[in-house]
């Protein structure tokens, strides 16, 4: 199981002034699969073409980031995985969790970019020092 790339399709993000955030929801999706082929050096490879939400919602109603895009993903087990997205509308879970977890990975340092520019709360847990006052 290969992720062979990831496209952004949309980015859009909104900050409301004077509203303390309370707290941060992070939630990623998959939305659609596409079985497609790929042009690759002298042959087409099979892939799917998973298309995903990746949606940060600050609450109370103080801001949100929503990305969406597609990722380019390739296996030995097309068929099975496209028909369980046909069947059911969800991945196998060992797909699914490759998946979520490359989205969490790739997904949330654009997100956090995003926040950064808007000088919102970072969307993930950032290392943070601190100095102990001895007793």
């Amino acid at each position: 199981m290969t992720i062979l790339g990831i496209n952004y399709n949309k980015l859009n993000a909104e900050k409301k002034t004077g509203i303390n955030v309370k707290n941060i929801n992070t939630t990623p999706k998959i939305v659609n699969v596409k079985k497609s082929k790929l042009n690759g050096v002298g042959s087409k490879m099979d892939v799917l073409t998973i298309g995903f939400e990746f949606k940060t919602e600050y609450t109370p109603n103080a801001g949100t980031i929503d990305i969406t895009g597609d990722i380019i993903y390739t296996s030995d087990k097309i068929e099975e995985i496209n028909n369980s997205w046909e069947k059911d509308k969800k991945l196998p879970p060992k797909t699914q969790i490759e998946i979520i977890n490359h989205l969490f990975k790739n997904v949330s340092i654009k997100a956090l970019n995003i926040s950064d520019m808007l000088r919102m709360p970072p969307v993930v847990n950032l290392p943070r020092l601190e100095i102990k006052k001895k007793d």
